[in-house]
Formats: C-alpha cells, structure tokens, sequence
C-alpha cells in the first residue's frame, strides 16, 4: 500500500453518493400514461404496461448496459410489443414521444445524499485514497460529476460499464485486499463485485430496481467481507 495513505475508499455514485432511482419515476408513468391514452378502449391495464416494461428493460441491460439509450428504447418497444398483441401499427409519432418523455430521466438535478459531501472531506482528511467507481453512460455521470463539484473529493474517478471487478481487484493489488473498501447501495452492482475481489463492503439499502436484487448463496462469506449500515454517515465509525 502506498505509504502515505491509510487505505482506499471506492465509492458508487447512483444511490450512494446522489439521488438517483426516483429520475425514473415520473417519466416511467407519464410513458406508461401515453401508451393507455393511444390504446383508448383497448388499453391494457396499466400495472401491466409498467410490469412489462421492467421485463423489456431489465433484459435491455444486455445490450445497452447502463448507458441512456436503454430505458427510453425500452418503453418504446414495450409499446410495439403492446401494438402487435391487438394486430395495431405503432405510430411513429408516439415512439418519438416516448422516447423523448423516457429521456428526462438523466436530466438534471442530481441532488447529493445527506452527509455524503461531509463523509468524502473528513475521509479525504483522515489520508484515505478516495475513489468513485460509478457504472453508467459515460456523459451522464460526467454530468452527475459536474454538477455536485465533487471531483475534487477523489484520487481517480472510474465509469465503468456493469461489472466493476476488475477495478477493484486491481485496487486491491496495490493497496492489499484489507485495506480497500467498496461502498455502495446495489448488492448486485456494487456488494457482488466487492466479494469477487475480496476486499470488504459498506452496503447501505437505498430504493433500486429489480435487476439490482441479488442474494448471496454463501452467507459466511457474506458476513466476512459485508457491514450493512443504515445511513452514509455511519463508515465514520470504522476508520
């Protein structure tokens, strides 16, 4: 481990360090809204339509990762597949408009969680080596980034696809997996990854989508490298 610092610190971004699952909301139901007022009489339930989606998006991941282009594709195929059960030509008007409403989810503000900006200074001034590890459309966490002014919190600053291993393995490798913490609200994301490559987990629940929904098959495994914490502000207690 380099001398001068007491350890490594790797932080998520997405609902850890900022708000972010509730973007989605408003533009998920004013889609969901769009496709039923089209449809008229022949509008499938609404739950439905949003159930649906998930499942589009949530295998969307494959071929779009977490970039910008998959939610707003995915409610426009939602509203293809949709199109095709009641033998109706989708519009493409209406797939414009889908797609535009679904895109506002990465609009700004990206308001900070409570505490998190105090967390990142008393770290950075205990000697930690800070680093945000966020997995994401590299545009829009740039912009997430920016628009908080905390670049200036960490050593490196990482956007990666949906696999973060191979970073912190290669974190671990020059600070000793004892000394590298993953803090991150996803278990599948950010908890999986960390136990992978060894080296221990903060996990702080936050509200999540489906597809970050993992448990581990192995819970003593899962105790030795996991600390569940109710709130950022707790890690204080560790270091």
């Amino acid at each position: 481990m380099p001398k001068k610092y007491l350890g490594c610190v790797v932080f998520d971004g997405d609902n850890t360090l900022w708000y972010n699952s509730h973007k989605y909301n408003e533009p998920a139901l004013k889609c969901a809204e769009i496709i039923c007022k089209e449809f008229k009489e022949e509008s499938p339930y609404y739950l439905d339509i949003l159930k649906r989606f998930d499942e589009i998006d949530q295998a969307g991941v494959k071929q779009f990762g977490f970039g910008k282009e998959r939610f707003p594709s995915s409610w426009v195929q939602t509203y293809q597949e949709f199109c095709q059960k009641v033998g109706k030509i989708p519009l493409r008007r209406t797939e414009k408009l889908l797609y535009i409403e679904a895109s506002k989810f990465w609009q700004p503000p990206f308001p900070m969680k409570k505490k998190a900006r105090m967390v990142l200074r008393k770290l950075k001034a205990l000697g930690f080596y800070l680093v945000l590890l966020t997995g994401g459309d590299p545009e829009v966490q740039q912009m997430k980034i920016q628009a908080n002014d905390i670049k200036k919190y960490f050593n490196e600053i990482k956007i990666v696809g949906t696999d973060k291993t191979k970073e912190l393995e290669s974190l671990a490798s020059q600070f000793g997996y004892n000394n590298v913490w993953m803090v991150g609200d996803s278990k599948k994301s950010d908890i999986s990854k960390a136990i992978k490559a060894k080296v221990k987990a903060f996990y702080i629940p936050s509200v999540n989508w489906d597809y970050e929904n993992w448990v581990c098959n192995d819970p003593e495994t899962y105790c030795r490298f996991v600390i569940e914490l109710k709130d950022i502000k707790e890690i204080l207690a560790y270091f």
